[in-house]
């Protein structure tokens, strides 16, 4: 569940009167620290596995991992198999 903090963030950064974040972040790094302080309740539980998305989501998903104590993984897409004609 996520926690209260977490919920008034969201909340704030949602609130934009336009499609435009509210908040820019220096890099990806700097957006998972973010994220990891926000998702703190997760902090030390087992079940608790980060996802990454290639494509610039690794190093956001590293830090989120690094800070919650979480292992880390990669999603990817399987390829598209090829038609033989």
């Amino acid at each position: 569940m996520a926690s209260d903090s977490f919920r008034r963030e969201y909340e704030t950064m949602t609130q934009a009167p336009t499609h435009t974040p509210r908040r820019v972040f220096r890099d990806r790094r700097e957006a998972g620290r973010v994220l990891a302080r926000l998702l703190n309740a997760y902090r030390g539980k087992p079940d608790v596995v980060v996802l990454g998305l290639p494509r610039g989501g690794i190093p956001v998903a590293w830090e989120v991992a690094a800070a919650l104590g979480a292992p880390l993984d990669a999603f990817r897409r399987p390829q598209a198999r090829r038609s033989r004609t």
